[in-house]
């Protein structure tokens, strides 16, 4: 049984009874003996060199600890970068188109989104209403920046066209249902690409996988932040879209930044710069993160919120 005697709280003023003065005291007292005890083992680990500064600094301040990005998993939001619908990719081999742009139908020459316009099909395609296809441009062969040789081509992602049906004297007509830059006559029409989320979940491969990134969107000679890049490996050596890779150029020890990785294909990937110390040139090395750096790339992205990631 607790003593029913009372003592003044000095705060308050009110009568407080003795036995909750002494439980506070014991808190307090309890709760020094906690921090100092969390104090000495995190020193012991930091010396015997378990942690790091940065390592000390995740786990401290992480977001896969906020519980505000629990339902996200910590998505890294691709949109806060660049348009990704529009990013391209690198064929390794022959473009297959299923047809060109012909003209507009407003005899404009710059076209967009909404606008009308006949396309000629390939050989044994069908101009079947409703059926959309994505447009695309072929730009100039990409070499390897290391030999010179051939590695493919860069194909831009221009937007989208629905088929409208056979117009009697003109042939296939359709409509321009997205544009993310403007269109003209002679770009090709592909297979229609599915539209991957904006939010991406990082995924840390624990093996040693490397590529080179051969060129830069637009065929920009400096690549920085936000820049969409294309990868001299794909699928067929283990990467996978989500995975975040470190950026090194002359010394293999220093990282000079990140990129997470967006569309993969078989010997190919497309990725976005997520950060980077400076600028770099095509021929820039790669190599896959591993769960501290993950960690790292994490603290500096831009995340999705949990409403978006619902």
């Amino acid at each position: 049984m607790f003593s029913k005697e009372k003592e003044l709280d000095t705060k308050s003023g009110v009568d407080v009874p003795s036995h909750q003065c002494d439980l506070s005291s014991k808190g307090v007292s309890m709760g020094r003996l906690a921090k100092f005890t969390v104090f000495v083992i995190s020193f012991l680990a930091f010396t015997a060199g378990d942690f790091s500064r940065d390592n000390l600094r995740l786990m401290s301040l992480s977001p896969a600890a906020d519980e505000g990005y629990a339902d996200v998993k910590n998505r890294i939001d691709l949109s806060a970068y660049t348009d990704m619908r529009g990013s391209g990719y690198l064929s390794s081999g022959q473009v297959i188109s299923k047809g060109v742009v012909k003209e507009a139908q407003s005899g404009f020459v710059l076209i967009g989104k909404g606008d009308r316009i006949y396309v000629s099909l390939a050989e044994g395609e069908s101009c079947t209403s409703g059926r959309t296809l994505t447009v695309g441009r072929v730009r100039s062969e990409v070499r390897s920046p290391a030999t010179g040789q051939p590695a493919g081509f860069v194909v831009d992602f221009l937007g989208t066209a629905r088929l409208e049906g056979l117009i009697a004297e003109y042939g296939c007509a359709a409509v321009l249902t997205e544009s993310f830059v403007p269109i003209a006559a002679g770009d090709i029409l592909m297979e229609p690409r599915g539209m991957e989320e904006h939010c991406i979940e990082p995924v840390l491969i624990e093996k040693e996988i490397g590529a080179t990134i051969l060129a830069a969107k637009e065929s920009m000679d400096m690549i920085s932040q936000f820049s969409v890049v294309y990868l001299n490996a794909g699928s067929s050596v283990g990467l996978t879209r989500g995975m975040i890779m470190n950026i090194y150029e002359g010394r293999p020890d220093i990282i000079i930044g990140h990129l997470i990785i967006t569309d993969v294909y078989p010997e190919t990937a497309t990725a976005v710069v997520t950060d980077t110390l400076r600028e770099f040139h095509p021929g820039a090395k790669t190599r896959a993160s591993d769960k501290r750096q993950v960690e790292q790339v994490l603290r500096k992205a831009s995340l999705c919120s949990p409403e978006r990631g619902r």
